[in-house]
C-alpha cells in the first residue's frame, strides 16, 4: 500500500483497494463454508477494522464508534458461533 502526502491536511492511503476487498469477500465465503481458517481470519481483519476505527475517532467519532462496534459484534459472532458444530453420535 504506498502512501502519498498531497496537502498538509491530506494524506491518501493507497489508490487501489480492490486486492483487499478481494480478501476480504473470499474469506467471508470461506466462513459460510465453516473453514477454520477463514472464521480467524475474519477476526484478524475486523481487529485491524476496529483499530483503524480507532485511530480515525477525532476525525469521525460517531461513525467511528458505530462502525467500531459494529467490529467488536463481528468478533463474537466469529469467536462464539463460527466454530464447527460436532454432533453425537
Amino acid at each position: 500500500m504506498s502512501v502519498a502526502v498531497t496537502g498538509p491536511e491530506t494524506l491518501r492511503l493507497g489508490e487501489d483497494n480492490r486486492g483487499v476487498g478481494w480478501a476480504q469477500g473470499l474469506t467471508g465465503v470461506a466462513v459460510l463454508v465453516k473453514n477454520q481458517f477463514a472464521r480467524w481470519l475474519g477476526v484478524a481483519f475486523a481487529f485491524s477494522n476496529a483499530l483503524a476505527q480507532l485511530l480515525m475517532i477525532q476525525a469521525y467519532p460517531f461513525w467511528s464508534l458505530a462502525l467500531l462496534s459494529l467490529d467488536i459484534l463481528v468478533m463474537y459472532g466469529l469467536v462464539v458461533y463460527g466454530g464447527r458444530t460436532y454432533r453425537p453420535v
